[in-house]
């Protein structure tokens, strides 16, 4: 531990570790306690899981748009039509796709990547995903995702 060795290295001199690590010296001398009592796992706050809800729309809306706007970006091949949002309620992290079709394959390699997105940046706890009851996320066959 790189606490220990700059403890070490200051001849057990508290404050000057404290000082090059950027932390109290009450903090040093709780960090030499657990270290005793073998104790110096991670007892973070962070999310212990993930429960984002999947939040799917229509970009383009007939009720907001002209209408010559309405129907060009309906006609338009590159614009996409929907939008997907996956949103954490607790830590307010949010995933966003644009889909040209509102289908289920599109939404299982959606919500894969964010898993492994997570699972890439090192969060391991559990993921629990819900979805609104679109048809896109949703699937008859037994463990499909």
């Amino acid at each position: 531990m790189v606490f220990l060795e700059n403890l070490k290295k200051n001849k057990r001199n508290f404050k000057k570790t404290a000082k090059e690590m950027g932390c109290s010296r009450n903090t040093t001398y709780l960090a030499l306690k657990k270290e005793k009592e073998d104790d110096l796992f991670d007892k973070s706050r962070a999310p212990k899981f993930f429960h984002p809800k999947t939040i799917p729309k229509e970009t383009v809306d007939k009720r907001i748009l002209p209408k010559e706007v309405y129907e060009y970006l309906l006609k338009s091949d590159f614009i996409p039509k929907y939008q997907w949002t996956v949103i954490n309620p607790v830590t307010r992290i949010r995933f966003l796709a644009w889909p040209y079709s509102k289908d289920w394959s599109w939404g299982q390699v959606f919500l894969k990547m964010i898993v492994w997105w997570l699972r890439l940046f090192g969060f391991k706890k559990k993921i629990i995903l819900w979805s609104s009851g679109e048809a896109e996320f949703q699937a008859s066959m037994k463990g499909t995702f």
